[in-house]
């Protein structure tokens, strides 16, 4: 089995065929293990545990039962992902993914997957099409707030701070998440990204800030900072089970700016899954 792994790994086709056919079979475990015969749920059950296993055996951080009882901690990975813009050099955003843990499938944000990359490159392309500055439909006399949903490690946020680094105003730009070992991989993701954002340092910084903040869909937050609606809301790679698309859709209604007079358009929800 472990020879049969590394083969998988060595193959870059191999490889992101395996993990997307796992992550899809994850993200439809809910549904599939909820409709389960009672004399299957375990079985079921027992099939997602192991898929979760095999998926972060995939990015090469899998345990075996003697390293269970180390004391050390898995290694984690770290990649460098290069963005082409129309303008100006590439964006680099270093990318820290810490694995999986096995007895939680919902631990997925912990790593970088295909849509949020791809989804990435597209807003370097063209960052007016998806809101970003420069844009019509931006308003110059107030700050640009936008607004990640599962953010997971962080990616879009990051990068929307790198496009905006030459903002007039800096925006305000806030990763959110759930799950807490997922926050706290996403902080180090923006810290090494942004070194500023963990300054307390007055001056001000030459790239906008972002803000890590837990956000619960099912019972969003409408407390500061999340109590000024968003002008941009990005997302990618967030669906995995009928329910999160309601929660999404009812919490972008209560974040999103609404259209005003000034602002016809009002705010605007870019979602990415592929």
């Amino acid at each position: 089995d472990s020879d049969r792994l590394d083969a998988i790994r060595a193959d870059i086709l191999e490889r992101q065929f395996a993990v997307r056919w796992t992550t899809g079979f994850i993200g439809r475990s809910d549904a599939w293990i909820e409709v389960a015969p009672a004399e299957e749920q375990d079985a079921r059950t027992q099939l997602l545990d192991d898929a979760t296993t095999l998926l972060s055996a995939f990015i090469g951080d899998e345990t075996t039962e003697n390293d269970a009882e180390d004391d050390e901690d898995e290694p984690d990975m770290v990649r460098v992902v290069s963005f082409p813009t129309i303008q100006g050099p590439p964006v680099e955003v270093h990318l820290h993914d810490a694995p999986m843990l096995d007895d939680d499938h919902t631990s997925v944000g912990l790593q970088s997957w295909g849509s949020c990359i791809r989804f990435g490159k597209r807003i370097c392309k063209n960052p007016s099409y998806f809101s970003l500055p420069p844009s019509p439909a931006y308003t110059p006399n107030r700050p640009l707030r936008v607004l990640e949903l599962g953010a997971g490690t962080g990616l879009l946020s990051i990068l929307a701070a790198k496009l905006l680094r030459d903002a007039s105003l800096p925006p305000t730009i806030i990763a959110t998440d759930f799950h807490q070992d997922v926050l706290a991989n996403l902080k180090i993701n923006v810290n090494s990204n942004l070194p500023s954002s963990s300054s307390s340092s007055s001056n001000t910084p030459s790239t906008p800030l972002v803000q890590v903040q837990a956000l619960d869909w099912a019972y969003p937050n409408t407390s500061s900072p999340f109590d000024t609606p968003f002008d941009v809301i990005l997302a990618a790679d967030v669906i995995y089970h009928p329910q999160h698309a309601f929660w999404i859709r009812g919490c972008v209604e209560k974040l999103l700016r609404r259209p005003t007079s000034s602002q016809p358009a009002g705010g605007v929800f870019w979602m990415f899954n592929a």
